[in-house]
């Protein structure tokens, strides 16, 4: 009976020893994953953000975003050694800081972007003599320390226009009646609305008068919902009009 005791005893001791190498061998799994979060987080939950277009060219003292066709310039300054302290952005056109023609500055004290804190981003409308719809380049810089240090994404081209009186005058005679009669039911009737559908694309980017986002609504190119306005093509009824209107804001 005691040898039958001591075999049995023996088999549940090295049954046990088993289970806790077994377990032993299971923890270091189990442990993982708690162990490694970042592994699994999302972009968006830490210092990764997506911010403004130009941040893909950004150097160590910030960047701008693209111009817009209206000759609006986005983007953040930074000075590296206090990243979160607002600093003044200066622009130059047709030429770097001491050669091009100064385009004015701002300070850079909106929200910025993403995580980075601080209130170092810009919003700034280019003067109307650097709108004109000429090909030109502009300089970006931060005035760090007394010294101008270019920020990323300058130098860069762009072509910027500025609504004509004229031109404005000519599409609330000839245009804005029949925009009232025709499409308000469907979209908001206005110069600014309209003109911008006419500057896309604009001509730095192969626009023309008779390819532009107006013309082409408006002669059922885009699947228009409202039909054709235009009658036999481009160059009849009211595209006709509307290249006179383009010639009038893109001479």
């Amino acid at each position: 009976m005691r040898g039958f005791i001591f075999i049995l005893c023996l088999i549940l001791g090295i049954a046990v020893m088993s289970f806790g190498q077994a377990c032993g061998r299971m923890e270091p799994a189990l442990k993982g994953p708690a162990s490694s979060p970042a592994s699994t987080r999302s972009p968006t939950d830490g210092g990764t953000s997506t911010i403004g277009a130009g941040s893909t060219l950004a150097n160590a003292y910030g960047y701008i975003d693209p111009v817009s066709s209206l000759g609006t310039v986005t983007g953040e300054v930074k000075d590296p050694a206090n990243p979160t302290v607002s600093q003044t952005v200066f622009f130059f056109v047709n030429g770097p800081q001491g050669q091009g023609l100064s385009a004015g500055s701002i300070v850079a004290n909106q929200p910025s972007l993403g995580n980075s804190g601080g209130n170092t981003r810009f919003l700034y409308v280019l003067p109307a003599e650097f709108r004109n719809g000429s090909v030109q380049t502009l300089y970006a810089y931060a005035l760090i320390g007394g010294t101008y240090q270019q920020i990323g994404g300058s130098p860069h081209t762009y072509a910027a226009y500025t609504p004509r009186p004229e031109g404005k005058a000519y599409y609330e005679a000839n245009l804005l009646p029949t925009f009232q009669q025709r499409c308000v039911a469907c979209h908001a009737v206005s110069y600014s609305g309209h003109y911008s559908n006419l500057l896309s694309p604009t001509r730095f980017k192969g626009g023309t008068a008779t390819n532009n986002d107006l013309i082409n609504y408006i002669s059922g190119t885009n699947r228009h919902g409202g039909g054709n306005f235009c009658g036999a093509g481009k160059s009849s009824g009211l595209c006709l009009t509307v290249q006179n209107w383009w010639n009038l804001e893109f001479p």
